[in-house]
């Protein structure tokens, strides 16, 4: 039987790497608290790990990140990625399908309207050939074949929401109806794939939809009874079309309100941006791995091989290899002392510099300072200085904060307002 190796408490750390001339300071650091979920696991019969933690008590929860690394044995969120976000505080379970052979840390980091909280970490030893037996836990819910519902669901009228209809669960120990929408999966269930929406009365069979994701939308109802047995209804599936470039309404539940919309939108509609488990996260620091596959897929540069040696912290299995390889074959990216380091954040001057390379544009001499907090002699000064001129940037106070990292929001507009502006001769 598979064991869990260690649980090791967390250790607050401030990682500082150097990239050309900037500096990488962790702005979002995690914080030990008394709230920090604990996390347990082990891996199954069929070669994937099944975490679960305690529930977080709190009233300013924003979502759980579950953090995975093979090399670092106290991952943090955001250094080092997530591999789902779960904003449902009652979702308490995850299986890891892409386990590799070898040691495999994890960890639960929650984040609050307020700071970042990780709890402790487990080492789980994968074995690939999975010789032994493994104790397998059953699922939250279990499947009652006998519960049976019927789904529809239509757009209204000026194709902006959808409006969703279902027969009555008959029996009386109704919890909920959980609504359930997934743009991937052909066959969404609670809870893997979240939900939009729960009544708990069982003469409540209608919802509506008020923001509906631009493109594929495929719609689920489960039924949860009070002895946790789950019968869940046919699946309907609506797209939203585009009309031009913009699509009837938001392609990102999150970006209703926000300043940005309109440049994530663009960019979910030219396939540039997928979002996050349905969401665009605006506020979210952009990685170096995301920010260089958002630039380079903007301008068609996506790259069709895979040259792990380029650098020393590329592996051929990473989901940006190609897209870094061509970047570099390009010279729009040299690295530092030979690494790519595609999970620290990107700063602005970083990204600025990636986005006019990859344009190609001839840039002038820089004579003076562009930036008050930007000298005319820093090796960043002629990029900013170009995308000054360009109108990609603006600054703020006459500032552009070069050291910064880079929000998902900034970099949406700077590419989208990039993609009008023709590249210079």
């Amino acid at each position: 039987m598979k064991k869990i190796l260690a649980i090791s408490t967390f250790s607050l750390a401030l990682f500082l790497n150097m990239m050309s001339a900037s500096a990488y300071v962790d702005t979002n650091p995690d914080e030990t608290s008394g709230d920090a979920v604990t996390i347990s696991g082990f891996q199954k019969a069929d070669g994937t790990v099944e975490l679960s933690w305690t529930k977080y008590i709190g009233t300013d929860f924003s979502g759980y990140k579950v953090v995975h690394s093979t090399t670092v044995q106290e991952p943090v969120y955001p250094d080092n990625g997530y591999l789902t976000y779960i904003t449902d505080v009652n979702t308490l379970k995850y299986v890891h399908t892409g386990v590799k052979e070898g040691k495999n840390y994890y960890r639960i980091c929650t984040l609050t309207s307020s700071s970042t909280l990780c709890g402790n970490t487990i080492t789980i030893e994968s074995d690939a050939s999975l010789e032994e037996e493994v104790e397998v836990v059953a699922d939250e819910y279990s499947d009652d074949p006998s519960i049976e519902i019927t789904l529809t669901a239509v757009k209204n009228e000026d194709n902006t929401k959808t409006n969703l209809n279902w027969s009555k669960y008959e029996e009386g120990d109704l919890k909920w109806y959980k609504i359930v929408r997934s743009a991937t999966n052909k066959v969404p269930y609670y809870p893997n794939d979240g939900y939009i929406g729960v009544n708990s009365y069982a003469n409540e069979t209608s919802f509506v939809d008020e923001e509906p994701l631009g493109g594929t939308n495929n719609y689920r109802v489960c039924v949860i009874t009070t002895a946790n047995k789950r019968g869940c209804s046919n699946v309907v599936t609506l797209n939203f079309q585009l009309v031009g470039e913009m699509p009837f309404t938001n392609y990102f539940p999150d970006m209703k309100d926000h300043w940005a919309r309109e440049y994530a939108n663009v960019l979910a509609s030219k396939g540039i941006v997928k979002g996050i488990d349905g969401q665009f996260m605006p506020d979210r620091n952009v990685l170096r791995s995301e920010a260089l596959k958002m630039i380079m897929y903007a301008y068609e540069h996506e790259g069709d091989n895979c040259d792990a040696s380029l650098f020393t912290d590329m592996k051929a299995g990473d989901w940006f290899c190609t897209v870094a390889t061509k970047a570099k074959i390009m010279g729009i990216i040299a690295g530092s002392d030979g690494k790519l380091l595609p999970t620290r954040n990107i700063t602005r001057a970083e990204a600025v510099k990636i986005l006019i390379e990859t344009r190609g544009d001839k840039m002038a001499m820089v004579s003076v300072n562009p930036f008050t907090d930007v000298n005319k002699d820093a090796w960043y000064a002629k990029y900013v200085y170009h995308a000054k001129r360009l109108g990609l940037v603006t600054g703020m106070d006459g500032k552009f904060y070069p050291d910064k990292y880079i929000t998902r929001a900034e970099l949406a507009k700077i590419i989208s307002i990039s993609l009008d502006k023709e590249v210079s001769e």
